[in-house]
């Protein structure tokens, strides 16, 4: 799957799909988690919603989700800018993937997580995930989502935080997205969100521990 799709069609579509408070699991240490690591766990995210194409993910039926309980999840965050250049297909100038953690408490139907060691892909319009190269930043997200009703697969809420690129200013996150679980019983978790100007998105996959 090419990577200038990876956070451009994901969650929106498994939304269109989808007919308390808890403490997000606690972030990877600091430069524990390098690139390769990265893109094995995203393959196991495909793995787990059977599919490479994201936009063709199934989403998980509720009555399959666990109705109390938390369960972890791990896997991938990716920031990108996109670049205008008056085109129809979308392309980034600035594109970093990280590693994501992820708690889902079934019990208040909350999701809470961060996210940590980036890295600055060096070609972030990249044929293949995993074939990418890059430089490892500094930066962190957190993010929240609550269930937007009662017996949905459907989930909303902020992602936010900062990403230092070693060639521009800061990246700032503070945006507004959409989740919801994947796979047959919940096995995998996706997040999108927008910045206003739609010219930054944020995406996270990831799976059960």
């Amino acid at each position: 799957m090419k990577t200038n799709l990876i956070i451009s069609c994901a969650a929106f579509s498994l939304m269109a799909a989808c007919g308390g408070s808890s403490s997000g699991s606690s972030a990877d240490a600091t430069n524990s988690v390098t690139l390769p690591e990265l893109q094995t766990r995203f393959a196991s995210f495909e793995a787990a919603i059977g599919t490479a194409n994201i936009e063709d993910a199934e989403p998980t039926v509720f009555a399959n989700l666990p109705a109390s309980g938390s369960v972890n999840y791990t896997g991938v965050a990716a920031v990108g800018v996109v670049e205008d250049d008056g085109m129809s297909e979308t392309n980034f100038s600035f594109l970093a993937v990280g590693s994501a953690t992820v708690v889902a408490d079934f019990d208040d139907q909350q999701i809470t997580g961060t996210a940590n060691n980036f890295f600055q892909v060096d070609d972030p319009n990249s044929e293949e995930f995993s074939g990418l190269t890059g430089t490892r930043i500094d930066g962190s997200l957190t993010y929240q989502f609550d269930q937007v009703s009662a017996g949905l697969n459907e989930y909303e809420g902020q992602i936010t935080g900062s990403l230092t690129p070693t060639d521009q200013a800061t990246v700032n996150v503070n945006m507004t997205g959409g989740a919801g679980f994947a796979g047959e019983d919940g096995d995998a978790f996706i997040a999108e969100a927008f910045s206003d100007t739609d010219d930054e998105v944020v995406a996270i996959f990831a799976t059960k521990d």
